[in-house]
């Protein structure tokens, strides 16, 4: 069984009639090319289907709304905003109160980027017109909430998909992002504390499946002939090829899902006598 993304890759590019690769990192077009993608593509595979090897379970507890203490805003295009540190993300929607000075700010909702440590940038406003800072204020982040969901959660950063919430596979949830942070924070109307189990990113093809790896080239071996030769008649073969078995893996896992439960089933009733 393939054990790292470079035999994985050279599974795929041999069923395209590419070239091999010696690493992802070799410096040929290849390797550049499957480098590139390679995650994306297994994080799609990842997602098809509720995989043994990649289910999790994980307790969330609710996103902490991060405020700042300002410190002085500039008087320029655009504006500034110092702070006493706290952790604000690059592209965060912030919102001002309790300004000094340049009230104008005040209840207001503005995009932070080019952020550092102790500062941020208002983006796209010119507060040079504004009048000027003298004091106080505060800067927080504003959470996705909207009118359908009560509670904020932050979510494990491996986390592809989530399967369900507190053992109930019907619970409505929505995945979504801060800024353009990598942060995943799931949205829901379910009470603390919460249970997921969800899809982890697996990075190691060691821990794949022989059937999901299967699959896996044959996805990549798509993407990888359209990229290479564009050849959309190969595509098409490869996706094909990819559909079967991904079907095939899907069925294996169920089997081994199902083999899995009745053994510790059984090694329940054993320990009851």
């Amino acid at each position: 069984m393939a054990s790292s993304y470079a035999e994985i890759t050279n599974l795929a590019l041999v069923r395209i009639g590419a070239n091999r690769i010696t690493s992802m990192t070799d410096g040929s077009r290849n390797a550049n090319e499957a480098n590139a993608i390679f995650q994306n593509v297994a994080d799609e595979v990842l997602r098809a289907h509720d995989w043994s090897f990649a289910t999790h379970r994980a307790g969330l507890r609710q996103k902490d709304v991060i405020s700042v203490n300002i410190t002085t805003i500039t008087q320029a295009n655009p504006g500034t905003v110092l702070h006493g540190g706290g952790a604000i993300e690059e592209g965060d929607l912030i919102e001002f109160a309790n300004v000094g000075g340049m009230t104008e700010l005040n209840g207001n909702q503005y995009i932070a980027t080019q952020v550092q440590s102790t500062q941020f940038t208002i983006t796209e406003t010119d507060t040079s017109g504004f009048t000027a800072y003298t004091s106080g204020g505060t800067a927080e982040q504003v959470l996705p909430h909207t009118d359908k969901w009560t509670y904020v959660y932050e979510c494990p950063s491996d986390c592809l998909r989530v399967i369900s919430i507190n053992d109930a596979p019907d619970t409505e949830y929505e995945l979504t992002n801060i800024g353009t942070g990598s942060q995943t924070l799931l949205l829901s109307n379910e009470e603390p504390p919460i249970v997921i189990e969800y899809i982890k990113q697996v990075v190691t093809p060691g821990q794949f499946d022989a059937t999901f790896t299967d699959a896996l080239a044959f996805r990549l071996a798509g993407e990888l002939s359209l990229i290479l030769t564009g050849d959309m008649e190969k595509f098409q073969a490869m996706m094909t090829a990819y559909n079967s078995q991904l079907a095939a893996a899907v069925t294996n896992d169920s089997k081994e899902d199902k083999h899995d439960i009745t053994m510790n089933f059984n090694r329940y009733k054993n320990a009851r006598r």
